[in-house]
Order: structure tokens, then sequence, then C-alpha cells
């Protein structure tokens, strides 16, 4: 697993528009959307590439929007909020959506789910987790197919999906390589999920799905670049500790008898258009390294680095040393040689980011 990042969510957009410098994607067309529609299949696939095939080598990218996917209006004391959620449980008379606990201000928010090219329905909160930014609705039943939580974390490197319906209301997939893990600032469970591309306004509380259309993370933010939500541990912990009770069920009832205003009702969500996007995957280009001793470069003797691979390198004449094609994440990297009549070294943890410039250490024998 890879090292925690400890940042704060604050420092963290909710999912917003794109940076000035956006990864690179292609389109699918909206023909390809109907065409998987028309086929009746009840679930869609996110798979990964085939095997030896990259996102880029790819001929066209496959838009399978999920059943299950359904798009939030929250309307609270600060105003309007759009978001997503997933479809992740029927209980007799009701179903459960789980999104994201920021788009709910106060404590009785008017909530909307709205099926996509479908029906409008009153929500009920009945659960939150503002640690990790999760809401638990509940809404009377809804004739869609719910998507189960992933039971592991999925691996370092592995391609997920990410689905939202913006504030346009139109679904869009953005596939990205899994970076890694970070931690809140002041917490300490690695809760949060990073994979690579972005998330629009509006995609907060949709999901992150693995190639077995399974749920893995709620959307949180993005950055433009990176695209964060909280893992499916956490989840399972809110889905537990929050069961679904008659009370609710009876206050549902009493909610679903009431009219819904009339400005959400013309709110939209559809899967027609759909667009999925495929993120070039932002990686380590190089770290490049210098090992002294007293301020003077040490050549012949090997660095060692350990972690999510081992590798060793040999120092030139200056003492350098080059790391290519490792993949993100924390490493220690160390060297121990005879200098003189004694041996010398020295250790240092390292936490090699996902960056286009590469990275520079320099060590120094102790």
């Amino acid at each position: 697993m890879a090292q925690a990042r400890r940042r704060s969510v604050a420092s963290l957009p909710v999912a917003g528009p794109p940076s000035q410098r956006a990864p690179k994607c292609r389109a699918a067309t909206a023909a390809a959307l109907l065409a998987w529609l028309a086929l009746g299949i009840a679930g869609g696939s996110l798979a990964a590439d085939p095997p030896g095939q990259s996102p880029a080598a790819a001929e066209e990218p496959r838009v399978q929007p999920v059943p299950g996917i359904v798009r939030i209006v929250s309307r609270g004391e600060d105003g309007t909020a759009f978001g997503s959620g997933t479809v992740v449980a029927h209980q007799d008379a009701a179903t459960v959506v789980l999104t994201c606990a920021h788009l709910f201000a106060g404590d009785e928010p008017e909530v909307v789910v709205i099926v996509p090219d479908s029906a409008h329905r009153n929500a009920l909160l009945v659960g939150v987790d503002r640690e990790n930014d999760l809401g638990l609705l509940v809404v009377p039943r809804l004739e869609v197919p719910p998507i189960a939580t992933a039971k592991r974390l999925p691996r370092l490197g592995t391609t997920l999906g990410s689905c939202g319906f913006g504030q346009e209301g139109m679904v869009r997939i953005n596939r990205g390589e899994h970076l890694g893990y970070a931690t809140l600032q002041g917490g300490t469970r690695q809760g949060i999920l990073e994979i690579a591309g972005l998330a629009r306004q509006g995609d907060s509380g949709g999901p992150i799905l693995n190639d077995r259309n399974e749920l893995v993370a709620v959307i949180m933010g993005s950055d433009g670049s990176t695209v964060d939500g909280s893992h499916c541990r956490p989840i399972r912990r809110l889905l537990n500790t929050h069961p679904i009770t008659a009370e609710h069920l009876d206050r549902l009832a009493k909610l679903d008898e009431r009219a819904i205003s009339r400005r959400l009702r013309t709110v939209k969500a559809t899967f027609a258009g759909a667009v999925e996007e495929l993120v070039e995957t932002v990686r380590i280009v190089r770290l490049t390294g210098r090992v002294l001793c007293d301020g003077m470069p040490v050549a012949g003797a090997e660095v060692r680095l350990t972690g999510a691979v081992e590798r060793t390198y040999t120092l030139d004449a200056q003492g350098k040393f080059v790391v290519e094609d490792v993949p993100p994440g924390r490493y220690r990297i160390g060297i121990e040689t005879q200098v003189g009549d004694e041996v010398r070294g020295t250790r240092r943890i390292i936490h090699l980011e996902p960056t286009r410039q590469g990275q520079q250490v320099e060590l120094e024998l102790e």
C-alpha cells in the first residue's frame, strides 16, 4: 500500500472544473452508448484494457454506464447543491443510496434523487460521516439494480472508473490508473483512494468502480489531475453503523407524499450523449540522485531502493544514479560502503509522487 500523504480535505477542491493543464483524453461517441443501451445489458463494464494494450492504444473507449448511478439535488441553508450517488441496496419498499456528505447543509435538507431518464423521488438523509465525506440516503424503492461494495481495496496501477453527472446532468466516465492512498490531516487511517483524471462540479458523491463494477470509493474531490474518494472501508463502516429502521421507513412514507418542488422537478439526468475519458497516466519520469561523502562524490558503490519495487544502482564517477520507471509510493533508499578504514552509509525514506518532471535526491554518508 502506498504511503499516506497527509493533507487537509479543505485544501482539496470538491469535484470541479479541470485545471489549466487537463489530462489528455479521448471521447467516445453517443452512438456507442446508444448501441450499448440497445443490447439491454443489465450492467455495463468498466473493464481494464486487454493485456498488452494501453489506454492510449485503444481504438475507441467503451462507454458503458452502470445502472445504479443516480443524480442528487440537495436544497438547504446554503442553497442548492448538485451531486451524484450510487444505489447500494434495497430493503423492503426502500432503496439505499450512498453519496458524499458535503452536499448536505443543515439537519433536514430537501433532497431529491433522480434516476437517469426516469423518475424524481424525495429522499431522506439517514446517515452522515463528515470525517470521510460520506452520506447515506433512503428513497422509495427504485427499479434499479444495486451496485455491490467491493470487499477488498484495488491494487495500485489497476484501471478504475469514476462516474458522475456533473452540473449539466450528463454522465461522464473518467478511467484512470489507481495511484495510491492518502490520509486526511489529523486522521489515522488511509481512507482516501486516488486515481488519475478529473471530476467536475456535480460528480461529487458518484462512484469509483473496479473492473467488476464494484464500488471501491465515493468521489469527494478533484484537483484537476487526480480524483479522490473515500474508499470501501469507511463505506462499509457507515453502512454497518446506520441500518435502515422502521422509523426511517415511516418517515420516508410520509415524505413520499410531499410534492417535489417545481424547481427541482426540472432538474434532469441522462445517459444520452455520455462521454468516457481515457486519462494519460501521470508517472514518475525519473528520480535522479547523488551520493556524497564529506562533500565529495562517492563512485562505484551500490544504492538500494526498496518499496513497491526493489532496485540496485551503481554510482557513476560523479556519484550519481538514475531511477526510471518506478511507480509512485513510499520507498527506502540506502547505501553502505567502505570509505578508508571505516564503513559509512545512510538511509532515507522518500515519497515518489506522480509528476511529469521527476524528482531529485542528494545523500550524504554519515
